[in-house]
């Protein structure tokens, strides 16, 4: 039975259950309807923050790394045009002089983590859940390096395509929000990544809202079920008619 839908493909009850259950991968296309939903938000319910933060879905992630995402037998070659495509479809129809925050939604070595271009402090905040000590590897590694380089001249070249108001971030130092959450299992990131596009307040460098649940791991189930709790009661989930089963958990006012 199909519960939830906001683009062409319905999500069935099956899929919901392997994208959200303990352990299991969630799927790009839910994180990227949760970033659409987010941009609803702001133009319906919060107009004060419309246009002045954008929020770039891991879609566009896969279009700016075409060498990581691309098919195993086709082509990986990187084209501006297809970039600057999916950019526009999450592009809110305000001025873009209002804009203090791109939220990119990333996809990088099976993970999910958020880059923040923030022109209020002319940097890059990398909001990431990996535990980088217990892995014994370090931020740098993962983020300050020459690939990530290229992913950011390209995604500064496709904005300033749009409007000469976005300014060069080409260069800007990409700095590791140190106060993060780490993740328990490997399937919170997703969870993660979009509370991080939740509660980020790029002004103050901080996290309106702490996040404390994602430090237990009993928890970590609750977070994943607040994320599918937003998605089957926003207004922009277009199966209206949900079974009693289900709609007993609506909660008044959750999200709007």
């Amino acid at each position: 039975m199909d519960l939830m839908q906001f683009g062409e493909i319905p999500y069935n009850g099956r899929y919901i259950k392997e994208s959200f259950s303990d352990r299991m991968e969630t799927d790009i296309t839910i994180l990227d309807d949760c970033v659409k939903c987010l941009s609803y938000d702001d133009m319906t319910y919060r107009p004060e923050f419309h246009g002045t933060r954008i929020f770039l879905g891991p879609t566009v992630c896969m279009a700016l790394d075409p060498e990581q995402h691309g098919p195993k037998d086709g082509d990986k070659e990187f084209k501006m045009d297809i970039l600057v495509g999916s950019i526009k479809t999450y592009l809110p129809a305000t001025d873009f002089s209002k804009t203090k925050l791109v939220f990119l939604t990333m996809f990088y070595r099976n993970h999910y983590l958020v880059y923040c271009v923030n022109f209020e402090h002319g940097r890059i905040d990398v909001l990431d859940s990996l535990d980088f000590p217990s892995l014994n590897t370090k931020f740098n590694a993962h983020h300050d390096n020459e690939k990530m380089g290229i992913l950011q001249q390209r995604l500064c070249n496709a904005l300033q395509i749009f409007s000469k108001r976005f300014p060069d971030f080409r260069r800007w130092r990409r700095i590791h929000f140190t106060k993060a959450p780490v993740m328990v299992h490997e399937n919170d990131c997703a969870s993660i990544a979009f509370r991080f596009l939740e509660a980020y307040d790029g002004e103050s460098l901080s996290l309106t809202d702490p996040i404390d649940t994602v430090s237990q791991c009993a928890n970590s189930s609750q977070l994943r079920s607040g994320m599918l709790h937003y998605m089957m009661f926003h207004p922009t989930n277009r199966i209206k008619l949900l079974p009693p089963e289900i709609e007993k958990y609506r909660q008044d006012g959750v999200p709007f």
